[in-house]
C-alpha cells in the first residue's frame, strides 16, 4: 500500500498545529518524535 493511500500528512500538521494552540505552544507537536524517543523510552521503562 502506498503511504499516501492512509497518511494525509498535511492534515496531521494541521492538526498537530490545533492541538498545541489550545494549549498555548507556538507551532506543532504530534508527540510521535517523543514516543519513539530512546530517552523517552528510558524513562518510561524506569
Amino acid at each position: 500500500m502506498n503511504r499516501d493511500e492512509f497518511y494525509d500528512a498535511f492534515a496531521c500538521k494541521k492538526k498537530a498545529v490545533e492541538s498545541t494552540a489550545r494549549l498555548g505552544i507556538e507551532g506543532d507537536l504530534c508527540g510521535i518524535c517523543i514516543a519513539v524517543c530512546p530517552w523517552t523510552q528510558k524513562y518510561i521503562k524506569a
